[in-house]
């Protein structure tokens, strides 16, 4: 047979819902082309239309892992992700609909659309029905860390790290909270664990150098806000601060070389911010458009 005859004969039972023969032909035409990523695109929409997702995935994933940047792959990735997760969560409702598994979940859908008090609500069920829940310490930690309700937020990340003691991100919170409390050296614990678990936390390179500058640890101070910069050169604090530990050790040009980026990029930065107020300002201003009668 053509090269290609089996790809459009799977294209064209597709295009007419017949799923299950377009399945044969396209895996004919991988059989004769295994990098074919037409036919393999093809493969995965007809394996997620006859609901056999984690095939569908499979596929997707094989073209991505061959072009990352394939982003008709990734949105149908992304979707198929997104009925799969919808799915067993439907599943889940049914099986078990009073169970500490789907209050998790709820809590957790609640926490990412900023619905605070209901994900803290649901949190606090799933505590009472299973104490030893995991992760629930640090849910609730981060949702009072974000509200910046402190003491809460404290009192939830210390059990959290308990459980799990370089967890990254819990130990950067309370980092974070003892840093503001003036606890440096408690601060700098933490975050010398959260750099360990984590050493591309740009968050807590940043803070642990800032906590080093403030506590006269220059060294160190620079050695963290280096890695801070090398992770997002484009943060003027990073960029203010290695300014200072420099300034503070006496090397004068690096300290002056670090000020220069740091007030260019503040300029940038106004300079962009300007130019976006003055673009909502004009697109107010415009005339309103006739209505289509």
């Amino acid at each position: 047979m053509y090269p290609e005859v089996n790809l459009f004969i799977g294209i064209s039972y597709y295009a007419l819902n017949q799923f299950s023969q377009a399945i044969v032909a396209l895996n004919h035409e991988l059989t004769a082309n295994p990098k074919d990523r037409e036919s393999r695109y093809y493969l995965a929409l007809a394996l997620d239309a006859s609901d056999r997702k984690l095939e569908a995935i499979q596929q997707l994933e094989a073209l991505l892992t061959d072009n990352p940047r394939d982003t008709q792959a990734l949105y149908q990735l992304v979707r198929s992700y997104k009925v799969a997760a919808h799915g067993a969560f439907n599943r889940l409702a049914k099986a078990a609909p009073d169970s500490e598994f789907l209050l998790a979940l709820r809590a957790e859908t609640n926490a990412e659309a900023d619905k605070s008090k209901e994900a803290i609500e649901q949190y606090r069920q799933v505590l009472i029905k299973s104490p030893e829940f995991p992760g629930i310490h640090f849910a609730l930690g981060e949702i009072y860390w974000k509200m910046a309700q402190y003491e809460p937020a404290m009192n939830e990340l210390k059990l959290a790290i308990e459980e799990e003691p370089s967890h990254p991100i819990g130990n950067y919170y309370l980092g974070d909270i003892l840093a503001k409390a003036l606890k440096l050296d408690e601060a700098i614990s933490h975050l010398r664990l959260a750099v360990a678990g984590d050493p591309k936390l740009m968050q807590a390179q940043f803070l642990l150098g800032k906590c080093y500058l403030t506590t006269g640890k220059l060294q160190d101070a620079a050695k963290h806000l280096l890695i801070a910069e090398e992770l997002a050169p484009e943060n003027t604090a990073t960029q203010y601060q290695l300014s200072q530990v420099y300034a503070r050790l006496g090397e004068k040009d690096k300290s002056q070389q670090h000020l220069e980026i740091f007030g260019r990029l503040t300029k940038e930065g106004k300079a962009q911010t300007e130019k976006t107020l003055q673009l909502s300002i004009d697109r107010s201003l415009e005339p309103a458009k006739p209505a289509k009668k």
